[in-house]
């Protein structure tokens, strides 16, 4: 099973107090924790690759995705699976669980 996710408003800061590291990762890998914005900068300086390719690279993706499952051509890789999050009310700092 594999899984990923993105969220730019989730972005959290290391200097954050729920910034979550693993000691060997940071000590020999520091670049893993690097946001996709500053990704996203990283890329455009070293390959010269400018915002508006990126933007269209990504378009492109997502439309070759949405025609592969239209088409049915991962239904047996992508499936349903059920998840519970924790969700922290920003006035109170109360938690609970959701699917």
């Amino acid at each position: 099973m594999a899984g990923g996710v993105e969220s730019i408003s989730l972005v959290q800061s290391p200097d954050g107090e729920n910034f979550k590291t693993e000691d060997w990762l940071t000590e020999h890998k520091p670049a893993i924790w690097m946001s996709m914005i500053d990704t996203a900068e990283t890329v455009a300086k070293r390959y010269r690759i400018g915002r508006d390719r990126q933007d269209e690279f990504a378009a492109e993706s997502q439309r070759r995705n949405a025609a592969a499952q239209q088409r049915r051509a991962f239904e047996d890789e992508i499936v349903p699976m059920t998840v519970v999050k924790e969700v922290v009310d920003r006035k109170t700092g109360a938690k609970s669980r959701r699917p």
